[in-house]
């Protein structure tokens, strides 16, 4: 049976969009916060949840889920070891580069980590039930986390041990990297001469046509261009007016397309590439 009453320790963008999506399936959710939340939390909340500021709550709760930045994690889950209310309840967290914590109570805190960008308090719900969250930490605690999950019809990958510094960087490379990435690409366009109002549609269309042959098949079935079929005459080309133009991303162009070549196998054209840019260093 999932658990219905929860308590969410911290009312931020993560917090408050995981309790909004919790009230979406019934349940009675708790949001505590240390102070007063900023007004587009509490207009996130509504009349959906009830807010806790300051006073540990004393409420009756099956689940309680530390949605705190990750300096913090540690602090305030001591902190809520010695509520009354939370006496012997599993706790998680949803920190991507912290693992599991066992406090000196003895008491250990799991992981419950939502794999997603929060931009906002107040995501629509049907986006939020796209969340995959991946769960760390004793057996009972991961049950409990995912009933929690599967009961919002999300998905919980149950990963006991998994390295928190490889995750975390999977993670991020995913995320910001990506974003880093469209930055780029999008910079590039206007380079080229691309309208402004053109360049996010162009690049967004790109990039969701990737995600969605990586969903179909895999993510290097997603690879095309000169470097999956190994044609360094272009990508020189292309790193050349680069440098001329927007040289503040050669190293990047350059690092991530060698990268592409050597994934799929071109290690003439990678060698080409590596011996342009020699040449090209040596009349510096």
């Amino acid at each position: 049976m999932a658990p219905s009453r929860l308590l969410i320790v911290g009312a931020g963008k993560v917090g408050t969009n995981l309790a909004r999506l919790a009230a979406s399936k019934g349940q009675e959710v708790t949001l505590w916060n240390p102070v007063s939340p900023p007004d587009d939390v509490l207009s996130a909340a509504a009349a959906a949840l009830t807010v806790v500021v300051a006073s540990p709550p004393n409420g009756s709760y099956d689940l309680v889920l530390l949605a705190v930045t990750d300096s913090e994690v540690a602090k305030v889950a001591r902190q809520v070891d010695g509520w009354p209310a939370t006496d012997g309840l599993p706790l998680a967290h949803t920190s991507g580069s912290v693992g599991t914590l066992v406090l000196k109570s003895g008491r250990a805190v799991g992981v419950c980590h939502p794999a997603f960008a929060f931009p906002s308090p107040a995501l629509p719900v049907e986006r939020l039930r796209t969340v995959v969250f991946l769960l760390d930490g004793p057996e009972e605690t991961r049950q409990a986390f995912g009933e929690l999950v599967r009961s919002w019809e999300n998905v919980a990958i149950d990963s006991p041990g998994a390295n928190r510094e490889l995750y975390h960087a999977a993670c991020v490379t995913a995320s910001n990297f990506l974003a880093l990435l469209g930055a780029n690409a999008t910079e590039l366009l206007a380079a080229a001469g691309v309208p402004e109002k053109g360049r996010n549609p162009l690049i967004l269309s790109l990039m969701g046509s990737v995600l969605s042959q990586a969903n179909e098949n895999s993510f290097p079935a997603a690879m095309t261009g000169p470097a999956a079929r190994g044609d360094a005459a272009t990508i020189i080309a292309e790193a050349t007016r680069i440098a001329q133009q927007t040289p503040e991303q050669f190293n990047l162009f350059l690092e991530a397309n060698l990268s592409l070549l050597q994934r799929h196998g071109h290690t003439a054209a990678a060698d080409e590439l590596t011996a342009w840019l020699g040449d090209m260093d040596g009349e510096e």
